[in-house]
């Protein structure tokens, strides 16, 4: 079954912000980077904890967005399944009538 125009920039629009998500993980972490390396002596429990934090979180969004596209997917599989039924129920009676 094809996807509806709707879905279809839905879909667009799903990748595009992935992408864009990535990209700006990837700045941040940088950034976490280059201040790990130079924060002052002493720091270093500081910044290991604050890295592993965000690498926790980093982990939890990722199962977030995994969760919600398997959600989506099915909600769209069981969308398309009702309406081909839907139809066929329709084609059904029309032939009968």
């Amino acid at each position: 079954m094809k996807r509806p125009y709707l879905a279809a920039r839905q879909f667009e629009f799903s990748k595009a912000f992935e992408g864009k998500t990535a990209e700006a993980q990837k700045a941040f972490n940088q950034v976490v980077e280059n201040v790990a390396k130079n924060a002052p002596a002493g720091t270093e429990s500081a910044v290991a904890v604050f890295k592993s934090a965000l690498a926790s979180s980093q982990t939890a969004i990722d199962s977030a967005q995994s969760s919600a596209k398997k959600a989506l997917a099915v909600a769209e599989s069981n969308i398309a399944a009702v309406t081909e039924q839907a139809l066929n129920a329709v084609a059904t009676a029309a032939k009968k009538a």
